[in-house]
């Protein structure tokens, strides 16, 4: 089967029209033809708590997120009949994305994103120029779509795992979260293509809650809320995970 060179899908709400008439002509052909779709990773979810307010705002270093994938340039990709479509991240990489969702929802939760870098190890937290800092991998983040006449189904997995440090403190606690979302949407003969941009608000909110659970219960773990500047108690350490700890964050949890 002869594969088509690679082209940008253009955004919905733009030129909606002739997107379609290009589709429908490249699906009436023989060959097959491969786009791309550029997907926007900002949040999108239920609102953070609000846990501090004024001058009780701790800051937090957030550290660019650490993609450790094989294709890090890749999202996932939908295929619907002789199409193809590859879901790459827009305006950058998904490490950028991730880091700027994660200091957006920090700062939502009330916490001041300030430069710097941390390697996440307790044993340097001494240097960090914030009261806290956040450490996150990208462990997996692959999406796969398919659509037919009827119905279009997609199914994917992330994986992150974030670290937070308390500069006070000298500790660390760590929270790994996986997300695997399988939704099957029916569509019949939708020839606006709509389903298409569905595969990209899986992506989107998929991610949106892996980062949402991990933030809310790593900042309730770490005790921030007490005053920055303490001394520290102890040697650094890192702290345990808690599993089946309950969770006061579990409304913020719901999709």
């Amino acid at each position: 089967m002869k594969i088509r060179a690679l082209r940008t899908w253009i955004p919905a709400g733009r030129s909606a029209g002739l997107l379609a008439l290009a589709l429908a002509a490249g699906l009436a052909g023989c060959a097959t033809e491969r786009i791309q779709h550029a997907v926007s990773l900002h949040y999108e979810g239920t609102d953070a708590p609000r846990l501090f307010q004024g001058a009780q705002s701790p800051t937090v270093v957030v550290t660019p997120f650490q993609d450790r994938r094989v294709n890090p340039e890749r999202l996932g990709v939908y295929y619907w009949q002789r199409l193809i479509v590859d879901m790459i991240p827009r305006g950058g990489t998904a490490s950028s994305a991730l880091t700027a969702m994660a200091a957006e929802f920090l700062q939502r939760m009330g916490m001041r994103p300030v430069e710097g870098r941390w390697d996440g190890e307790a044993t340097s937290l001494h240097a960090i120029p914030a009261d806290y800092a956040l450490y996150g991998e990208i462990l997996d983040l692959r999406f796969t779509g398919e659509g037919t006449l009827r119905d279009a189904a997609n199914k994917g997995k992330v994986t992150i795992e974030v670290r937070l440090g308390s500069r006070a403190n000298r500790t660390v606690v760590r929270r790994s979260v996986e997300v695997a979302p399988d939704e099957t949407q029916f569509i019949l003969f939708d020839n606006r293509y709509e389903h298409i941009n569905r595969m990209e608000q899986v992506i989107r909110r998929s991610v949106s809650r892996a980062m949402r659970d991990s933030l809310t219960d790593l900042v309730r773990r770490t005790g921030a809320g007490q005053a920055p500047g303490q001394a520290p108690q102890g040697p650094a350490r890192e702290l345990p995970p808690a599993p089946g700890e309950p969770n006061p964050f579990e409304r913020f949890q719901q999709r």
